[in-house]
This record gives C-alpha cells, sequence and structure tokens, in this order.
C-alpha cells in the first residue's frame, strides 16, 4: 500500500508522482446490461499544478458510444460522470467515484483521459493502531510556520549512516479538543501532519471536513489535505490528493505571531469545530465557505478584498442572527397603514410600484439595525460598524473605491474582518483573546466586548 513516507511526500509535493496501472476501468453510473464501461492499461500521475490525471488506452469497452459530452453552458448533470476503478501494478485498487472523462482517437485507438480529484480505498474493516481508538492522520503539503507549538520535536542528523548531531524545535502542538486528542507535527520541507484519536471521529461521518474548517479558522487561510486516512471500529478510508495550495496566513482570529496564548487558540479552534460538527450535510458549513470566500479575495486585489469582506459580513450577519433588525410589532403597524393609503391613491403603475416595493422593503430585517442591536449587547463595536456602513455601498454598488486613500482603504477593511470575527464569536460561543486588527500594532483583546468600548466611534 502507498504510505506517507518522507520520500513518498517529497515525490508528491514536487509534483512528479506516476503510476503505471496494469488495468484502468471506466464505469458509466446507468447499472444493468446496458451499462457502458471502457478498460484498458494507462497511468495516473501529476499534472503541473499538482492534481491528478489519468490516461487510459481502451482495449475493451461495452456499448456503441463513446463516453458523452454535454453542452455549452449547461450544467454538466451526473450522467456524463463515469465511476473510475485502477488498478497499480502491484495489485493496489484505487477508486475515484466521479470522473469526467475525455476520449481522443490515437493511432486508430480509442485513449481516454481525465481528472482525478481524488483516489481512495475504502473497506468496511482494516486492522486499526494499537489500542483500537478511532484514528484519523491527514497530510498537509503546506508549511506552516506561525503557531502555538507547544512541544520540542528531536532530529537526528546522519550522513552515510554514521551519527552527525541532533537538535531540537518547538514543531510539535499537542491539544484536546471535542473528546478527542490532536497532535499537529511539522513535517520538514514538506508540510505538516495532523494526527487526530478519540471517539467523535467514529460518531460524525463529517469529522474530517469539520476539522479542516476548523484548522482553516484559527490559520486565516484555506487548507487542504493531501492525505488522509481514517480507522474506526466499522470502516478504513485512504485518499490520496495532489493539489498544492500556496495561500499564506493572512488575518487569523488570533495572531499566532510568537508570545500568542496557547490556549486561546485551541479554545477558538474547538468552539469552532463544535459548531460546525452540527451541520449534518456532506459539504462544507456556509461560515467556512464564506470566510474561503474571504482569504481568496485578499489573494486577489485590495479592490477584491473590500468588495468580498463588506459582503461576507452581511451574510455572517443573516446566518448568525437572521432575526436580528426586524420592525417591532408598532412599526409593522403603521408601514401596513401606510400600504393601506397608498392603495386608495392613484398614481402611474411605475410610480405605484417603486412606493409599494419602498414600503414593503421597511418590513424586512436591515442590516443595519440588526448591528445596532449586537453593539449594544457587546457583540460587535460601533467602530467597526463605521468601517462597513462606509466600505459596503462604495464596494458593492459600483462606487468609486480608488477615491478611498490606500491607508484608509486597509484599515477599513482590517475593521470589518474584526467584525466578521466577532460575528462568529457571538454565534460560536467564544471567549477569550482575539486579535484587534482595527488598530494600528494589531493588539489583543478580550471577548465579548465591554459595553462601553462597544458604543465608542473609530
Amino acid at each position: 500500500m502507498w504510505s506517507p513516507t518522507d520520500d513518498n511526500l517529497k515525490i508528491l509535493a514536487q509534483g512528479k508522482l506516476e503510476w503505471p496501472m496494469a488495468s484502468i476501468k471506466l464505469s458509466e453510473p446507468r447499472l444493468g446490461a446496458a451499462q457502458e464501461t471502457y478498460s484498458g492499461n494507462g497511468w495516473v500521475r501529476q499534472k503541473d499544478d499538482g492534481s491528478l490525471e489519468f490516461r487510459m488506452f481502451v482495449s475493451e469497452r461495452s456499448g456503441t458510444t463513446q463516453p458523452r459530452f454535454g453542452k455549452a453552458g449547461v450544467i454538466i448533470g451526473e450522467e456524463h460522470y463515469y465511476a473510475l476503478e485502477a488498478t497499480h501494478m502491484d495489485g493496489e485498487i484505487w477508486h475515484c467515484p466521479r470522473v469526467l472523462p475525455t476520449p481522443h482517437q490515437y493511432n486508430q485507438s480509442l485513449l481516454v483521459e481525465g481528472q482525478i480529484d481524488t483516489l481512495s480505498q475504502e473497506h468496511k474493516t482494516e486492522p486499526g493502531p494499537a489500542d483500537k481508538a478511532a484514528y484519523l492522520k491527514m497530510v498537509f503539503l503546506t508549511p506552516i510556520e506561525s503557531f502555538p507549538w507547544n512541544r520540542p520535536r528531536r532530529l537526528v542528523t546522519h550522513i552515510d549512516g554514521e551519527y552527525q548531531h541532533e537538535s531540537s524545535s518547538m514543531s510539535v502542538a499537542k491539544f484536546e479538543a471535542c473528546n478527542c486528542s490532536f497532535k499537529l507535527e511539522k513535517i520538514e520541507s514538506i508540510g505538516v501532519e495532523l494526527v487526530v484519536t478519540g471517539a467523535t471521529i467514529e460518531q460524525n461521518p463529517f469529522f474530517p471536513m469539520r476539522v479542516v474548517e476548523a484548522l482553516q479558522f484559527i490559520l486565516g487561510r484555506e487548507m487542504h489535505w493531501n492525505w488522509l486516512q481514517v480507522w474506526t471500529a466499522t470502516r478504513y478510508g485512504a485518499y490520496l490528493n495532489g493539489r498544492r495550495h500556496s495561500q499564506s496566513s493572512r488575518l487569523p482570529p488570533l495572531s499566532l505571531s510568537f508570545g500568542t496564548c496557547h490556549q486561546d487558540v485551541f479554545r477558538i479552534f474547538e468552539d469552532y469545530l463544535k459548531y460546525v460538527l452540527l451541520f449534518d450535510k456532506e459539504r462544507v458549513h456556509r461560515v467556512s465557505e464564506i470566510l474561503c470566500g474571504i482569504h481568496r479575495a485578499q489573494d486577489a486585489s485590495i479592490d477584491a478584498w473590500a468588495l468580498t469582506v463588506s459582503v461576507a459580513a452581511e451574510a455572517l450577519l443573516m446566518e448568525s442572527c437572521p432575526l436580528r433588525g426586524k420592525p417591532s410589532n408598532d412599526e409593522q403597524a403603521a408601514f401596513d397603514r401606510a400600504l393601506a393609503l397608498l392603495k386608495e391613491q392613484r398614481f402611474e403603475d411605475r410610480v405605484g410600484e417603486r412606493l409599494e416595493g419602498a414600503i414593503r422593503a421597511l418590513s424586512h430585517p436591515r442590516a443595519k439595525d440588526a448591528f445596532r442591536e449586537l453593539i449594544k449587547e457587546g457583540a460587535v463595536r460601533q467602530g467597526d460598524f463605521d468601517a462597513w456602513d462606509k466600505l459596503r455601498n462604495r464596494a458593492a454598488h459600483g462606487a468609486s473605491i480608488d477615491r478611498i486613500q490606500p491607508q484608509e482603504l486597509v484599515d477599513y477593511c482590517n475593521a470589518v474582518m474584526v467584525l466578521c470575527y466577532h460575528l462568529i464569536f457571538q454565534k460560536i460561543g467564544y471567549q477569550g483573546k482575539s486579535t484587534d486588527y482595527a488598530r494600528y500594532g494589531y493588539p489583543d483583546i478580550e471577548y465579548p466586548i465591554q459595553r462601553n468600548e462597544a458604543t465608542q466611534h473609530a
């Protein structure tokens, strides 16, 4: 079985993985006698960007048609995807349940190729670690330099089999969260390895996904595993993904610089993990999606970041506080009377429609009203709200951002980033230190916010 040894991981990190396959089989989703299949030998290898692809020289096929294409402008339906089964020369069988094959004619033969998202091996039972505990291992081919490392790692150097010297560095982090033990460790010149043990792994089928989401949250960046292994009492799975990600940490909720309080970072991790574990769908939690959008925009441009973070703050507000900002019963009654009076008047159709739309809009929760409620409660700060209010309309409605001085624009974006984190803290119930990016020097502050500080303007 392929294993994540340092040598294998270096090959994967360099994008040089290439496996000759004794056989590759493609099967369409349709079952029964009419199911179309294609098989032959070929290989699986990495592309320049690290992603995996396959190429198969078809020697056997059932059915009379080639793999089907979709139509330009139409989302490709599930009927166009095939399941891939690839048998390595050493007998190992790997699967990818969803590939989109592209056929070519090659010297009067049919050649089929396509991209592979993830290769997997899954079994109902497999001997686990010696202690029989549920066990999870992830390898990320993305270095993490800044982190609250709290354990040393001993490094022994040999040259030609001869001992030379040894050293140690703080490159291991051990912590507990959600009834599990976590150990994050640097792999020299490759990335990091995360090992998790505990009952929650077996209790929640989406646990690996949620762990990555929580890790992304405390790092302030996207993370994607390249190797994943899961052992439980009932199942074993191994998954390989070659994609490389070079995104750096930007503005994590609590700065990971030297001197950061370890326990506060780990507490943020646990509170966020508890929150996303409640989501029982096989997809990324909505809050994590919003944060990933912010991280990608930060890598694009300051204008993209300004637009994305200002809209994201409103999305997070609706996600965490959907009932805030609703009009009172008396206000709603007044709106209803206004509509009744409007209907008694005679206006041109266009004018009447616009007036009615404006009055009906008053019945909907307003982001500004919701934020003001949260300011009174000490959940968010007036100064961060002011920055959002100045930035949001300019960024979202085509107003000229380039009229804002560069430093002022960065200040606005930083303050709105703090606003986003405070909305999430309020939702997940976090209490402790966080970093105030709205102030120069990025000092640490305590959350929840003191009432007198929450109402101060920037």
